[in-house]
């Protein structure tokens, strides 16, 4: 009996032995990749980041037309540190455990501003992924870690469109990555940074002239590659 309970912990171990590599592989690979992406021509606005589109909400006075439990408001200035910018809509896009997380650039520009922003104590975002898969409504319910978390803000202004990425981090993350300055000319699809290891991406934007949002909340996008708003001619 001895020796039989002896086997097993050695076939546990192992096996735990060669699950060690293939975590690590899955880690830095998986995590690092970089795929190729078609860019899109003409006047659109493509995804920052890899993922699902958490939400997609018109902004009004400066504040996100939804609030997390507690009573705590998502506010554009203490999100952004960019006061005034007159950001119109907001779209976020979660990415999963399974997204490539290099992000892109949504347009092409100038960059006008960078802000790094440290966290109040950084949140799970566990609970996003759950409010996708069961379907909970609001999507936004319980996520505290669009207040309290540690991010970074990268605001463009294109022709057409001024925006501001905000790469935000997970509670597990050590690094948020954007290789951006002011005054940096910025092309559609360019790789800036990404969030090790994962986490959110939100894009808000303010346009000058006649625009079509044509993504959905829940939808699968790319960064680069698929385009989230079309200005119309």
């Amino acid at each position: 009996m001895g020796e039989l309970i002896l086997i097993h912990l050695y076939v546990v171990g192992a096996v735990l032995v060669a699950l060690v590599p293939l975590f690590a592989l899955y880690r830095f690979w998986f995590f690092f990749r970089n795929p190729r992406r078609d860019i899109p021509e003409g006047d659109v606005v493509v995804s920052p980041a890899d993922g699902r589109v958490l939400y997609v909400s018109m902004l009004e006075g400066g504040k996100a037309p939804f609030s997390i439990k507690k009573g705590k408001t998502i506010v554009l200035d203490e999100l952004m540190d960019d006061p005034g910018g007159g950001y119109t809509i907001v779209i976020g896009v979660y990415m999963t455990p399974w997204s490539v997380h290099l992000n892109r650039i949504p347009f092409s520009g100038v960059v006008r501003k960078t802000a790094w922003r440290r966290g109040l104590g950084n949140q799970s975002m566990l609970r996003a992924l759950l409010n996708l898969i069961f379907d909970v409504k609001p999507v936004t319910e319980g996520l505290d870690y669009l207040v309290e978390n540690e991010r970074r803000t990268t605001v463009i202004e294109g022709e057409r469109v001024r925006g501001a990425v905000v790469q935000i981090a997970d509670r597990w993350i050590r690094r948020i990555v954007a290789d951006c300055r002011e005054g940096d000319p910025v092309t559609c699809g360019r790789v800036f940074g990404m969030i090790r290891m994962g986490s959110q991406c939100d894009l808000f934007l303010r346009f000058d002239s006649d625009y079509e949002v044509v993504v959905r909340e829940g939808q699968v996008v790319k960064a680069g590659s698929s385009v989230l708003v079309r200005l119309r001619p």
